[in-house]
């Protein structure tokens, strides 16, 4: 029945139109055809939706283990810090042993003074030696450790968490317990660390850096990744702002310069936003060249601005490993930056 239906309606448009149903056939191809499409563009929303939607559930998913992982370090952060693989390592495997130091070893050691020269409480000066802070009670452990962070006593025990505070209102953005300066005995030294609460401990690079994998390099909004394997280095590149114009993550890989007749040549890498830069950055925050790259000695140097003129807003170094404080050293913490000084 269906088919003498169609037959019918055939005769019907060859008695009208012709042979091939003319004009008419033409009219139902592009009307089916508009129909598709419209049945395309709904298949491709829904699809847009369900990409949106486990985008959504994953983004989910990543802050709620981040918030957790952030929660175990606070749990335990009198013996764990987080590194920047978002890992929950103990203060020992960290090289942060928190034993008491003499008062002997005061003698052995300069003291070290910390200055806030940028953000709440400007000018004010932090009096640290080989036992820990000086003048103030803080945690008053002498363990050789400096605690700073946002959180005066610690969740559940009335006893103080950190060694210097600063007020969550005060528009610091300094985390609970941000950031450690520790004195090692050994080496008669001191070294800063970030203890991963909070958005991060960087130091300026005011001398070259000796690169090295995992490396974490600074600039604004602006993250470059460092990974070094068989003498050749990859840059990964990536940003945080969601309003910058470059949001994607961007690898560059160079390799290691081949030895001569003459000699290894020297290679040298331009970071920042001029078009001639190997790792180009798309914004004004950034000079024309940010820093450079060296491989010098079988080792690649990072050296801020051009090696000449400096940066006109520095390079960081993330300190998410122990870095030793040397004299003029400039880091910042939140919106928070200090000034060391040996006294």
């Amino acid at each position: 029945m269906a088919d003498l239906s169609k037959w019918l309606f055939g005769c019907c448009i060859t008695n009208k139109y012709g042979k091939d149903g003319g004009e008419f056939e033409t009219n139902i191809i592009t009307t089916n055809k508009i129909e598709e499409d419209k049945r395309e563009k709904g298949r491709n929303y829904e699809k847009n939706v369900e990409i949106e939607r486990q985008f959504y559930e994953e983004a989910k998913h990543e802050t709620t283990r981040l918030d957790d992982i952030r929660e175990k370090v606070i749990q335990n952060s009198e013996s764990a810090v987080m590194d920047h693989n978002d890992h929950v390592i103990p203060f020992e495997e960290a090289g942060l042993n928190m034993n008491a130091i003499p008062d002997s070893e005061i003698d052995k050691a300069t003291s070290l003074s910390l200055k806030i020269i940028e953000g709440p409480s400007t000018d004010q000066i932090f009096q640290i030696n080989a036992c820990g802070i000086v003048g103030m009670q803080g945690r008053g452990r002498k363990d050789g450790c400096v605690l700073v962070g946002s959180q005066e006593y610690a969740d559940n025990i009335d006893e103080p968490y950190n060694d210097i505070v600063f007020e969550p209102g005060e528009n610091s953005e300094i985390g609970k317990r941000h950031f450690l300066i520790k004195y090692i005995p050994d080496t008669t030294s001191y070294y800063l660390r970030d203890l991963g609460d909070g958005n991060g401990t960087f130091v300026r690079l005011d001398n070259p850096l000796v690169l090295k994998t995992g490396y974490i390099i600074s600039f604004g909004e602006f993250h470059m990744f460092i990974q070094i394997f068989e003498g050749h280095i990859e840059i990964s590149s990536r940003t945080e702002s969601t309003s910058s114009e470059q949001k994607s993550q961007q690898n560059f890989t160079f390799k290691t310069p081949v030895a001569t007749e003459e000699g290894k040549d020297n290679l040298l890498l331009k970071i920042g936003r001029m078009n001639d830069c190997d790792v180009k950055f798309h914004s004004k925050c950034l000079s024309r060249c940010q820093c450079i790259i060296e491989y010098i000695n079988e080792s690649w140097i990072l050296k801020d601005g051009d090696g000449s003129k400096a940066s006109t807003n520095g390079t960081w170094l993330f300190a998410d490993e122990l870095y030793p404080i040397h004299d003029g050293m400039v880091f910042k913490a939140g919106q928070i930056l200090f000034e060391t000084s040996f006294i």
